[in-house]
């Protein structure tokens, strides 16, 4: 279940122990990414992957993404956090060998690739595509079709580029400045529309007056004509 080399017991252990060393340093991931994958753990196996998941970064006890990654020491399998902790407190043995004696280390190396992942945001309508680790900061901030709750107090809920034409124009409790600021862009459209349908309607004059011009002489010559040939 690991891409490298399997490892024995203690050579395992050892990586573990040198990893201990270093986590602070080369395994290091980008911390604002880390701590936004952290605030998406609980909807995590939502999230849609673009590309399989390889066998090396999905939890064989979950069958999920790896989330907060654990290196065994036993046999260097990989094992989400919240799944190896419970089974590691009760003293059971390694899901994966059976061993009953091992710890377990994050690995921080593997949680960047995990983050590294490209996935795309499950919201219809929606086309962004990204790594995981951006996800959160995608749907919190960016993402045009996240529902959120009217800040005004309704109970209503919109999808964000639907929202603000509600807090502004549609809200029964949106403040009163907010009213007033609604209807001042309100009677500006009619205004621009009225300004519109006159400039339309005097266009419309002008060519109601030539069309009525051009009659008029068409008229004439033919009246004359009329009159010519008459006399011949």
């Amino acid at each position: 279940r690991n891409d490298t080399p399997f490892f024995t017991t203690r050579s395992c252990r050892l990586e573990v122990e040198i990893m201990a060393v270093c986590k602070d340093s080369s395994f290091t991931s980008d911390d604002h990414a880390v701590v936004e994958y952290e605030a998406f753990r609980d909807d995590y196996d939502d999230v849609e992957f673009i590309d399989p998941l390889p066998d090396s970064l999905q939890c064989p006890v979950c069958l999920s993404a790896l989330k907060q990654p654990h290196l065994l020491s036993c046999c260097g399998s990989h094992m989400c956090e919240n799944c190896i902790s419970p089974i590691q407190a009760k003293g059971k043995a390694c899901p994966c060998c059976r061993e009953e004696e091992y710890s377990t280390m994050l690995d921080k190396r593997t949680r960047g690739r995990v983050l590294g992942l490209r996935v795309r945001c499950s919201k219809d309508g929606c086309d962004w595509e990204g790594e995981l680790g951006d996800l959160v900061k995608h749907l919190s901030k960016k993402c045009l079709y996240v529902e959120e709750v009217c800040p005004h107090g309704c109970g209503q809920s919109f999808p964000r580029h639907l929202l603000q034409t509600h807090q502004q124009d549609e809200c029964p409790q949106r403040p009163l400045d907010v009213q007033l600021g609604s209807l001042q862009r309100q009677l500006s459209q009619k205004y621009s529309i009225y300004e519109q349908l006159q400039q339309k309607l005097m266009e419309l004059e002008k060519k109601h007056d030539k069309d009525k011009k051009e009659l008029q002489q068409k008229l004439m010559e033919l009246e004359k004509k009329h009159d010519k040939d008459k006399k011949e």
